[in-house]
């Protein structure tokens, strides 16, 4: 893979235990193939930056246990330990439990084809949920910055801001992708 493999975390009640719950990231490689403009390097920064978390299942007779919160708090610290800074997921937009779990766990939940602007190798990057009847649920993987709704003539944006932004009107040369079903 020219930008990185997919990661799976696993979670068990116990080692002899069968699995309970599954956490599967993965670079967003569709979005990262529109960027061909930013080079290999630039296409790796990007994979660097941007994480999507493909899949996070828990078996039925352990939900409400905790094991998908903990599941998404291990992924948080692996892909933040290697460097990434925004990770993001797909959620039917009629989900509306899953949606409020993501929610509650402090993720941004980005209107129908609201875009998400990230800065990446000096380029602007832009990419929405494609309008197919999904969300995207995004969180700043680092401390110091969180995810903003950014209101400009235009419409509204998701971005990435230190806890004091000084808000700037919507990038006009950002670069566009829909994100859409597999």
């Amino acid at each position: 893979m020219p930008y990185g493999f997919g990661s799976a975390l696993v979670a068990c009640a116990a080692a002899d235990e069968p699995v309970c719950g599954l956490a599967y990231t993965c670079p967003p490689v569709r979005l990262i193939d529109q960027y061909a403009e930013l080079g290999r390097r630039g296409q790796r920064d990007l994979a660097s930056a941007l994480t999507e978390l493909e899949l996070l299942a828990v078996a039925e007779h352990t939900r409400r246990s905790g094991v998908g919160t903990r599941l998404l708090a291990a992924v948080e610290e692996r892909v933040s330990r290697d460097g990434g800074r925004l990770l993001f997921a797909k959620i039917r937009a009629d989900d509306r439990p899953v949606l409020g779990w993501y929610r509650r766990r402090g993720y941004r939940l980005a209107a129908d084809r609201e875009p998400v602007v990230i800065d990446v190798a000096d380029a602007m990057i832009s990419f929405d949920d494609g309008g197919d009847d999904y969300r995207l649920a995004v969180k700043s993987l680092d401390a110091a910055r969180q995810v903003r709704r950014i209101v400009a003539p235009g419409g509204t944006y998701l971005t990435i801001m230190a806890s004091s932004p000084v808000i700037p009107s919507r990038p006009s040369s950002a670069m566009s992708y829909r994100y859409g079903k597999r």
